[in-house]
C-alpha cells in the first residue's frame, strides 16, 4: 500500500483551516500524512493547529523558513519532507470532496502506469461550501497542445509519483501568484509523464484567493511563464475564456451533505451552573459574549472549554439560550463556594486597595498582582505562584488576555480549574458601579461600562465586530456550531 503525502502551506488560515484538516483526518485510506508549513500569521493559526491537531501521528507540522520567499518556496520546503510515493496539494481553504478520494487516487496509481492524475474540482461560495459557484470539468487528450489553447488541469487536483517529480524538481519561486502554472507546464511537457484523469470532483475550493483578488499581477505572471510560446496573449486569453463554461455544469453535482456535515462540526458547550464543573479534574470557563468572539475561534474545539451566556450576543448565538448569568453574581457565589468547602484558590489581576480589602474576607483565596505584566510576563509569574494547594485559577485581566493566559496555563497545569472572570471582580470589589438593572435586562452593559477605560473599551468593541463581520467567515463559523448546555 503505497503511502501518500498531502502539503498544505497555511498562512492566516482560521477558521477554514481547521475544515481542511478534518476532511484530511476523515479520509479512509490508512497510510497517510500531512506535512503542513507554517507561515508567519497574525491570527494565531499555528497555535491553534499546534493545539488542536499536534497529537495526530499523521500530521507533521513545521514552521515556514527564514529564507522561504513565498508560499511555493513552502511547498517547496513541504516537498523535501514529504516521505510518500504519492504526493498531493490541499490549499488550507479546501476540502476533500468525500473520505474515500485517497483511497481511489492510490487504486489509480496502483492499476496502472500512469505517474501523473488531475480531476474535475468544485468551486463553492467561501461562507458557505454547500453553495456552488461554478465546476471545473475540462479533460484534454493531448496535453501538449491544450497548453497552448490555454488549458490547464486545477493544481489542487493534482496527485504524483515521487519519481516524477524527481525529474520535474520544485516550484519556481520567482512567481508569486502563477508558480503553480509554471510548475504545470514543465510537469505536462516532461517526456515521461504519463497523465491520467478521473472524471468525478475530487476537491471543493473556496472561492478567492490570491488569483481573484491579484488578478492583474496573475495576467503578467503568466504571460511571462507562456511567452515562449507563439501567439502568449491568445493562450493566456483562452485561458481565462474557458471558465465561462465552468458555470454550466454545478447543476449536476450531488454533494456528500453528511461528509460535509461531520467536517464543518463545531461543539460548544455551555453552563449556567459552575457547581457543574467545579466536579471535573480541569477545565477553563469564559464569558460568552461579543468580546469572546476574538478567541472563540481558537477555542471552540478545545477540550475542556466552557461558556457562561453573557449578553445579547450569546442570545444571537442560539435562541436555545434561555438564561442569561451576569457575571457578578456568578462570581460572588463562587468565592463564597469555594470558602464554604475550604478549595484553595488563587486570583490574578491588578491589585488595588478595594481588591485586597475584598479577598481579605476569604482565607482560602489569595491574590497575584500582575500589575503592568506583558502576556508573557503575565504567564511566568502564575507558573511561579500557583502550587499545588491551588486547585483554581480566576483570571481578573481584560479578554482575550485572560483567555490566552489561560490556554497557556491549561498546557502547563493539567489539573487546574481555571475561571475566565473579567470586570466582574472589579464590580464585586467596588472599584466599579454595578450596572443598573434596567441596562442589565436591555443587554447593553457593553455600552454602559464606556464610561470606565474608554478608549480600550471603545477598541475591543471595534475589533470584536471586524473579527464578527470580517469577510463573512465568522458568521459562517457561526452557522455550524452546535450548541450544547453542560448537565449535571
Amino acid at each position: 500500500m503505497n503511502k501518500i503525502s498531502i502539503i498544505t502551506v497555511v498562512k492566516n488560515g482560521i477558521p477554514f483551516i481547521k475544515d481542511s484538516i478534518n476532511s484530511f483526518l476523515l479520509q479512509k485510506y490508512p497510510n497517510k500524512e500531512l506535512i503542513i508549513i507554517l507561515a508567519k500569521s497574525d491570527d494565531g493559526t499555528g497555535d491553534y493547529i499546534k493545539r488542536n491537531f499536534g497529537n495526530y501521528k499523521e500530521i507533521k507540522v513545521f514552521n515556514e523558513k527564514k529564507d522561504v520567499k513565498n508560499k511555493f518556496g513552502a511547498l517547496n520546503q513541504g516537498l523535501k519532507l514529504c516521505s510518500g510515493e504519492i504526493i498531493g496539494i490541499l490549499h488550507c481553504d479546501d476540502i476533500y470532496y468525500s473520505e474515500h478520494i485517497l483511497d481511489e487516487i492510490c487504486k489509480v496509481f496502483l492499476n496502472s502506469k500512469v505517474n501523473f492524475l488531475y480531476s474535475d474540482i468544485i468551486i463553492s461560495s467561501r461562507g458557505n461550501l454547500s453553495k456552488i459557484l461554478r465546476v471545473w470539468k475540462d479533460p484534454s487528450i493531448d496535453l501538449k497542445n491544450d497548453i497552448q489553447k490555454g488549458w490547464m488541469p486545477p493544481h489542487t487536483s493534482v496527485f504524483i509519483k515521487k519519481e516524477i517529480f524527481k525529474k520535474i524538481m520544485f516550484y519556481n519561486n520567482s512567481y508569486n501568484i502563477s508558480g503553480d502554472y509554471a510548475w504545470m507546464i514543465k510537469l505536462i511537457n516532461h517526456k515521461r509523464t504519463n497523465a491520467f484523469y478521473i472524471n468525478k470532483p475530487t476537491i471543493i475550493m473556496r472561492s478567492g484567493g490570491d488569483s481573484n483578488v491579484l488578478i492583474f499581477r496573475k495576467f503578467i505572471e503568466d504571460l511571462k511563464i507562456i511567452k515562449t510560446y507563439k501567439y502568449a496573449y491568445i493562450i493566456i486569453l483562452f485561458k481565462y475564456l474557458r471558465k465561462v463554461k465552468q458555470f454550466f455544469f454545478k447543476k449536476n453535482i450531488i454533494l456528500k451533505t453528511t461528509y460535509i456535515k461531520k467536517i464543518l462540526y463545531n461543539k460548544l458547550i455551555y453552563v449556567n451552573n459552575y457547581k457543574i464543573l467545579l466536579k471535573k479534574n480541569a477545565f477553563i470557563l469564559s464569558a460568552l459574549n461579543l468580546a469572546s468572539f476574538t478567541y472563540l475561534r481558537k477555542t471552540i474545539s478545545k477540550k475542556n472549554f466552557y461558556y457562561w451566556p453573557d449578553g445579547l450576543f450569546s442570545k444571537f448565538i442560539s435562541n436555545k439560550i434561555k438564561k442569561i448569568v451576569p457575571g457578578r453574581i456568578l462570581f460572588q457565589d463562587l468565592y463564597k463556594f469555594l470558602e464554604k468547602n475550604k478549595i484553595f484558590s488563587i486570583t490574578a489581576g491588578t491589585s488595588t486597595k478595594k481588591a485586597d480589602k475584598y479577598l481579605e474576607d476569604y482565607k482560602y483565596s489569595s491574590f497575584c498582582d500582575i500589575r503592568g505584566l506583558d502576556l508573557n510576563s503575565v504567564i511566568l509569574k502564575l507558573k511561579k505562584n500557583i502550587n499545588k494547594k491551588h486547585k483554581v485559577l480566576i483570571l481578573v485581566l481584560p479578554t482575550p488576555l485572560q483567555e490566552n493566559v489561560s490556554l497557556d496555563i491549561a498546557n502547563y497545569k493539567k489539573n487546574l480549574k481555571i475561571i475566565c472572570m473579567g470586570g466582574s471582580f472589579r464590580m464585586l470589589s467596588g472599584e466599579e458601579k454595578i450596572v443598573p438593572s434596567f441596562i442589565e435586562k436591555s443587554y447593553l452593559t457593553s455600552f454602559w461600562r464606556l464610561h470606565t477605560s474608554p478608549i480600550r473599551r471603545i477598541i475591543r468593541l471595534v475589533i470584536s465586530f471586524k473579527e464578527f463581520i470580517y469577510f463573512n467567515k465568522n458568521i459562517y463559523y457561526l452557522k455550524n456550531i452546535k450548541l450544547k448546555k453542560l448537565s449535571a
